[in-house]
Parts: C-alpha cells; structure tokens; sequence
C-alpha cells in the first residue's frame, strides 16, 4: 500500500514537476493540465497498483472481507496523512474537529475504490471497474488540487463538500456491486 500509495505516485510526481526540465515548464504554464496530471499520477498508481496487488499477491483470498480489510489499511494511511497534515496547519479546536470528520467521512469512499478495484480483478467480465475507479480518484485529486493552487476558486467548505461528495459517489457504486455481483464468479447483470 505504501509503496503505491505514496511512494510511486509522490516520486512520478516529483520528478515531473520539481525538476526543472521543459515537461515541468509546460506543466506550471498550463495549470489545468497540471491538476489533469496530478490527477492521473494519484489515481493510476493507487487503483492500478491496488488492482495489481488483488490479482497478484491476494489471490487466495476470498470474499467481501478482503476489499473491506485493506480499505481499512489503506484508509487508515491516508487518516495518518490527513490528520498529521491538519495539526500541522495548526487550525483551531473547532476546525481540527471539522476536519477530522470530514476526513473520517470521505475516507469511506477508500472502501469503495478497493471493492472496484477487488471485483475487477477477481471476475473479468468486471475489469472496467479498476478504469471507473482510477477515474473517480483522478477526479478527486485533480479537482482537490485545483482547488489547492487557486485554479478554481473555492472556500475550505467547497473542498470538503467536493471530496465528501466524490467519496459518496465511491461509496454508491461500491455499494451496487456488493448487492449485485457474487464473487464465485457467477454475476447478476448491472
């Protein structure tokens, strides 16, 4: 988790926008294709790594325990980093509160990215699932980053409501599959 995580995607991203090198240029020139990057890096390494660890590394593991176990690993890194990043800021009592929920809240959707990404990589009928996912958190970080550098425009509230909302999304899809898809193989239609 750690490695696709934080590390591969934190040290592409690295090498494309703190060396300076003209791909770095054209990048801080064009800020929306910067958030589109930033997007992209996070998801790609996180879904398609995650997607590569269930068919790879998990395989004999079996049923809806696992997806739910590492949503709780993987949500349980981002909650460090979040929460770590929080403090750090130093916001008051009552933001440190808000923040903390909010956190708490959108990580759930971490659980639905991971039931994505685990029924694509068990049923492959359902490989499509692991590109919705990468597009989802593409989306996500994306427009969280936009928000960050000033690219659109929005209050601390607008960020939260968008990766609240972006989570919940996550979390709906996730729930449809779990209802409809038997994961011995045998699905139901969509």
């Amino acid at each position: 988790m750690i490695i696709f995580g934080l590390v591969l995607s934190n040290g592409i991203q690295a090498l494309f926008l703190l060396v300076d090198w003209p791909v770095s240029q054209f990048l801080y020139a064009t800020p929306l294709i910067l958030c589109i990057f930033v997007g992209l890096i996070q998801g790609i390494c996180e879904e398609a790594g995650y997607y590569y660890v269930f068919s790879r590394h998990l395989k004999t593991w079996k049923g809806w325990k696992t997806p739910l176990l590492f949503g709780v690993g993987r949500s349980g890194l981002h909650l460090i980093f979040d929460i770590s990043s929080i403090i750090a800021i130093g916001y008051s009592t009552n933001q440190i509160l808000l923040s903390v929920v909010i956190v708490l809240v959108s990580n759930i959707g971490l659980f639905g990215l991971s039931i994505m990404d685990y029924t694509a990589s068990r049923i492959h009928r359902f490989k499509w699932l692991c590109g919705l996912a990468i597009i989802i958190h593409a989306i996500l970080n994306g427009g969280l980053y936009a928000m960050e550098i000033g690219y659109i425009s929005a209050g601390i509230n607008d960020s939260n409501m968008f990766r609240v909302s972006m989570s919940l999304l996550a979390v709906a899809i996730a729930f449809i599959i779990y209802k409809k898809v038997k994961l011995d193989g045998d699905t139901k239609t969509i």
